[in-house]
């Protein structure tokens, strides 16, 4: 990947639009960014990254520079760069208040990516859509991208200085290897898993022998304990064989008293049978006598019902033949009726006849005036087109001032199309910007809508409390007095009692307290009428209420937390409902202004696709007039030759001549279509009346023939059955009395047969001796007895084997599970430890979990290839190399850095390097990095690299040994950009990056190839 431009305004440092030509620099390879601290050198790297993947390289959330206000342009960044043959563009925009089509309005963030390798082609506009294919173009994530092309100043060297720990997130990140870590804590996962199998087995196998009575007292828990399977499979094998010899025998004695009870309750079954039977004999006997007595009165009855039936089958021939008589006389009537319309149809049709036999002369008189027609037509035809080209021969020089003409006015047309073009974006940007203006009132009208919401609710609750504390003052009150009524009550019990004392004073004279004696009568007490149970019930309710007002009001005022008054909330609504029908009143306009808008666009669209329309005219004749210009020649030679034909013709009287040939033809075929039209109509009717006689006459003939033969297949099934009519009618009028009968006498005879039917089956069973039934079922219930007794012992019996067969079944998978299971438990629980590191602990043996042995692979790639360049850097005197000792058990190792020095042959740690060499060695390890990155990404070339600050500390020898080692980078086909402000490196570096910075105007930059 390599960046040819990059166009950014209003972004972080930059108020106006800048750019940075790259390519400029291509041929040089190595360039400076060069400039004051803080003048925005490391802002040119947060646009890239931003460009690319929406976040600055240094995580900066506010883009938009502070030196812009929100009346300002909005802030963008374009880059265009290239990744092998082939050339992006991507344009980004983040989110910010600021001036786009209008002023201050709110912008999102929006994303737009293009090929531009040919013609420019929109790739995605979506950031999600976006972010993946940028990671298919580059082929690194943010991250990677971070560490192998923007070396960002400071990060490299705290990578150096990181601990094992630390290193290992951000390679674990760079490289996936959270899928090893994954793999580990799986490992570790199936051992735990596989110890609570074990656990599970040795309960389950507990649960399965201990837990049940019959098989405690079988199997010792010591057997248990110790996984004695074979012990105690043999006991259980030898328990179940047992009960399979029991459930054999006991199965046998079943089966024979089941076969007894079959017997007795076949033998039960036709005993009951036979007394059915016998009972049944003599009830039919009895029956048969009852009917026989009634057979002469109904033998009577159905000689006469037949008789009636008959002369009912009978009245279906007669009717028929009354109904044929009656439709022969009808369409005779018909029939004279026919004949006589004919009469009158054939003395009309005479005329219309002659009229059409006559019409020939017609036809040929039509077809001469269509001639004539003809010619005088072709003649006007022929004598236009000769005016047309006597115009043509005298406009010649006319047309070619209109073609000239005619083309200002189409160049006019498209410049007043492309005018209101331009109105019609405005239009667009006027909608775009009232459509804003319109989300911002929503949002403002739903906040407003939610806060009346909750301010009615709130309202609601403070006069739920008012009325609560309302209420409950109002109990209290009414509780109170409910206690001064009941001293009142327990006073009139008082004097109900002295009353009582009073009476037997009054009536003995003697007083009841002291005893002594009064002539004197003594006044009572007045009575009251209380009742002190239900006045203390009243109480006791009031109280319940009291303490639940109490409850729901401290409720609700918890729930308000701050003290409301119903005035203040009152006003809070009437403000908030005041908001939202502003805001709702500022929508019906916005709406309004949007439809205007939108009219005033449509009619814009109308116009400029009329402009068009009049602007297809005008070239039409443009068209035209070249055609014409082009048969000059042609036209006037055609003038010539037609002058002297055309020279006297009268066009009028042509014309005038052709009308009065109109007016006759007009009238003359529609003679002859009234004389077609009333022929045909005169020929169908008088058909049709043929045809109706020809009909009726057939119905005729049809209806006399069905009389006779009716008449006689009357007459022949009347003699069949009756010897005169008079028979017959009597017969038919017994059908209305008998016909209610028909069921009851055909009933009669029905049940008589079967009657007879019945004593036949029976006859066998006259003479024949009940059976005693009751001694019978005293046996099958002693035997039924017995055979239940025996199916409750089979399924005592049953229970056990099935106990048994399932317990040794499961006790064998829990051996095979116990075997396979320890087996796996001490596979997984060694491969766990090695996984996590655990032998690690062990003195001497380094501590290492999976994803960090999977780690020091790369990592030690990465210290290959950085090592090239510290050597290079450090005259052979530095090389970096990975450590594996750890002090400290408990935590990671294998990432940790130490420093071998040729000029001691001793390791030292990285702390006790100087700044310069911390730098060296810092830079080196950043683009080993870079290098295995590239590599381990399906051998990525990273076109460009940018190394942020760190020159500073470097003495002037290690500086000229970095310039080497960059131009060797160089070398490699890469562009390399320096960011510093070393006055050494920007007299060794020619093409340069000029950045300055004004406190009023923000950076600018220069650039110099």
């Amino acid at each position: 990947m390599r960046p040819s431009k990059l166009t950014m305004r209003g972004f972080i440092t930059y108020k106006d639009e800048v750019s940075i030509d790259f390519e400029k620099l291509y041929k040089k390879k190595i360039f400076l960014i060069s400039g004051d601290t803080g003048s925005g050198k490391t802002t040119i790297f947060d646009a890239i990254n931003y460009a690319l993947y929406g976040v600055s390289s240094r995580g900066i959330d506010n883009l938009r520079s502070d030196f812009l206000t929100e009346d300002d342009p909005y802030t963008y960044v374009n880059l265009d760069f290239v990744v092998g043959d082939r050339s992006y563009r991507i344009e980004r925009i983040p989110r910010q208040r600021a001036k786009k089509t209008k002023k201050a309005q709110n912008i999102s963030n929006s994303v737009a990516l293009f090929d531009t390798t040919q013609e420019k082609k929109l790739l995605s506009e979506k950031a999600k859509d976006t972010d993946k294919q940028i990671k298919k173009i580059i082929g690194l994530d943010q991250k990677q991208f971070s560490k192998v092309m923007l070396l960002a100043q400071g990060e490299f060297q705290e990578f150096l200085k990181a601990s094992s720990k630390d290193k290992a997130t951000l390679l674990g990140d760079i490289f996936k290897t959270y899928e090893y870590k994954d793999f580990e804590n799986r490992i570790k996962d199936y051992a735990k898993e596989a110890i609570t199998k074990a656990e599970f087995i040795d309960t389950k196998l507990e649960d399965i022998l201990i837990n049940n009575e019959d098989l405690k007292t079988l199997i010792d828990k010591d057997l248990i304990l110790t996984h004695d399977f074979d012990e105690i499979l043999a006991r259980l094998r030898g328990k179940n064989k047992d009960l399979g010899e029991s459930y054999k025998v006991t199965k046998e004695r079943l089966v024979e008293k089941e076969k007894n009870l079959v017997d007795l309750y076949e033998k039960l079954n036709k005993g009951k049978s036979l007394n059915e039977s016998i009972k049944i004999l003599e009830e039919i006997e009895n029956d048969l006598v009852r009917q026989r007595q009634k057979e002469a009165s109904y033998k009577e009855l159905r000689i006469e019902l037949d008789l009636a039936q008959k002369a009912s089958n009978i009245e279906i021939y007669e009717n028929r033949l009354r109904s044929n008589t009656k439709d022969l006389e009808e369409e005779k009537t018909f029939l004279e009726k026919l004949k006589e319309d004919i009469k009158i149809k054939d003395i009309a049709f005479r005329e219309i006849k002659e009229a059409f036999e006559n019409k020939k002369d017609l036809e040929k008189s039509l077809e001469a005036t269509k001639d004539k027609g003809k010619d005088l037509r072709k003649q006007i035809i022929d004598f236009n087109n000769f005016k047309q080209s006597e115009k043509a021969y005298k406009d010649l020089e006319g047309q070619r001032d209109d073609y000239n003409k005619v083309l200002k006015e189409e160049n006019d047309l498209n410049k007043a199309k492309e005018e209101l073009i331009k109105e019609r974006t405005l239009v667009d940007e006027l909608i775009f910007s009232i459509r804003d203006k319109e989300s911002i009132l929503r949002e403002n009208l739903d906040r407003s809508k939610n806060n009346l919401k909750d301010l009615k609710d709130l309202y609601q609750r403070a006069r739920d409390l008012n009325k609560l504390e309302a209420d409950i003052k109002a109990l209290s009150d009414s509780k109170k007095f409910l206690a001064k009524k009941e001293k009142l009550a327990l006073k009139n019990l008082d004097q109900i009692q002295l009353n009582t004392y009073i009476d037997r004073l009054n009536e003995s004279g003697i007083c009841p307290v002291c005893g002594s004696y009064h002539e004197e009568k003594f006044p009572k007490y007045q009575i009251e009428n209380y009742d002190i149970d239900d006045i203390r019930k009243n109480m006791a309710d009031l109280t319940s209420r009291i303490e639940y007002k109490n409850d729901k009001a401290g409720e609700i005022s918890q729930s308000l937390k701050e003290e409301f008054s119903l005035e203040l909330l009152e006003e809070k609504i009437k403000k908030t409902s005041s908001d939202i029908e502003k805001y709702q009143e500022n929508l019906r306009l916005l709406a309004k202004k949007i439809e205007e808008k939108k009219k005033a666009r449509i009619n814009l669209v109308e116009d400029i696709d009329k402009l068009s329309e009049k602007i297809e005219v005008k070239k039409q004749a443009i068209n035209s007039l070249d055609q014409k210009l082009s048969r000059s020649k042609e036209i006037e030679a055609t003038y010539l030759a037609q002058k002297d034909i055309f020279l006297d013709f009268d066009e009028e009287r042509k014309n005038s001549e052709i009308e009065k040939l109109r007016d006759i033809y007009k009238k003359d075929r529609e003679r002859l279509e009234e004389i077609n039209k009333s022929y045909t109509k005169g020929l169908v009717e008088i058909n049709n009346l043929s045809q109706n006689i020809a009909n009726s006459q057939r119905q005729i003939e049809n209806l006399e023939e069905k009389d006779r033969a009716y008449k006689g297949e009357f007459e022949e099934k009347l003699a069949q059955v009756f010897e005169n009519y008079g028979l017959y009618k009597s017969a038919k009028e017994n059908m209305a009395r008998l016909s209610p009968r028909k069921d009851e006498i055909e009933g009669y005879f029905k049940n008589l047969e079967r009657l007879l039917t019945r004593l036949d089956t029976y006859k066998d069973f006259r003479g024949k001796s009940p059976v005693d039934l009751i001694k019978i079922e005293e046996m099958i219930g002693s035997t039924q007895r017995e055979k239940e007794r025996l199916s409750e012992d089979i399924k005592e019996i049953y229970l056990g084997l099935s106990l048994y067969e399932k317990t040794i079944s499961s006790v064998e998978d829990l051996e095979e599970s116990f075997a396979a299971n320890t087996r796996e438990a001490d596979d997984l629980a060694r491969l766990s430890k090695v996984a996590d590191g655990s032998y690690g602990k062990v003195a001497g043996r380094e501590k290492i979990d999976f994803e960090s042995f999977v780690l020091t692979y790369y990592f030690d790639k990465v210290l290959s290839y950085g090592n090239a360049r510290l050597l290079t850097m450090t005259d052979n005197q530095f090389t970096m190399v990975r450590s594996s000792n750890n002090s400290d058990q408990r935590s990671k190792s294998g990432l940790d850095i130490e420093i071998l020095d040729a000029n001691t042959g001793k390791l030292r740690p990285v702390e006790t390097l100087s700044g310069g060499e911390t730098f060296l060695a810092s830079l080196s390890l950043a683009l080993g990095l870079s290098d295995e990155i590239s590599a381990s990404n399906g051998g990525i070339k990273m076109g460009t690299l940018f190394i942020d600050e760190g020159f500073g500390t470097l003495s002037k020898d290690y500086l000229v040994n970095v310039i080497k080692a960059i131009e060797k980078l160089s070398n490699e086909n890469k562009l390399v950009g320096l960011i510093s402000h070393v006055d050494d490196l920007k007299d060794a570096i020619d093409a340069k990056v000029l950045v300055s910075y004004d406190p009023s105007y923000g950076s600018k930059v220069e650039v110099l190839a």
